[in-house]
């Protein structure tokens, strides 16, 4: 598809990806300092979650494309520019995957002397 082929349909799908842009960067920027690892991992999912939800009905595939698309998003809004030689989005891993990588952030934020 090149883009002079672009139909209404396309148009109104970048526009509801331009009004999850926005929802994505008003939830990692929101400042909220008493968050919780967890609180933080929902809010990624809610900002996953608008994105898709912009989407439509797409095919799954497209849907891991989105998704993968809407955490670099939200890590760039939050943290800033990940590695991406180095950055694996969580929409990419197995469960398992997910938990131990989830589990490092939990390590990470425990006291040193409760370990």
């Amino acid at each position: 598809m090149k883009t002079n082929d672009f139909n209404d349909d396309v148009r109104n799908g970048a526009i509801a990806a331009l009004d999850s842009m926005k929802i994505i960067e008003q939830i990692a920027e929101n400042g909220n300092t008493d968050w919780t690892l967890e609180d933080c991992f929902k809010a990624e999912s809610i900002a996953i979650s608008s994105a898709l939800l912009a989407a439509g009905d797409i095919s799954e595939r497209a849907k891991g494309v989105i998704a993968a698309m809407a955490e670099y998003i939200y890590m760039c809004a939050e943290a800033g520019t990940p590695n991406l030689e180095k950055w694996k989005p969580q929409s990419a891993m197995t469960p398992e995957q997910k938990t131990a990588y989830r589990q490092t952030f939990i390590e990470a934020d425990a006291d040193p002397l409760e370990l």
